[in-house]
């Protein structure tokens, strides 16, 4: 019986889908960790901080897409947004 096999071209296009949606979910995450943690900083006015922290994260989220794929070079792009993800929730920790 003959094994059934998926086409090297379709297996490519599968992992850069796969490879887009997490890009897009950890860009995401990154810039919302430096929304929350702008606003959790800011205190005494956390509306002004909000919306300063939602413009900073609508400027840093195509940055960090195209940091993901730009980057792509045995994941580098990857690890530095994630590395970048960790930094913005440690630094959420620690200010807390």
């Amino acid at each position: 019986m003959p094994r059934v096999t998926v086409s090297p071209k379709s297996r490519l296009m599968l992992n850069r889908l796969v490879n887009a949606v997490v890009g897009c979910l950890c860009s995401y995450l990154v810039a919302h960790m430096l929304l929350m943690d702008l606003v959790q900083r800011a205190r005494s006015t956390p509306t002004n901080a909000a919306a300063a922290g939602h413009m900073i994260a609508l400027a840093c989220l195509p940055l960090l897409i195209l940091t993901w794929f730009g980057l792509y070079t045995r994941y580098r792009g990857a690890m530095v947004v994630i590395t970048a993800g960790g930094l913005a929730a440690l630094s959420g920790l620690v200010v807390s």
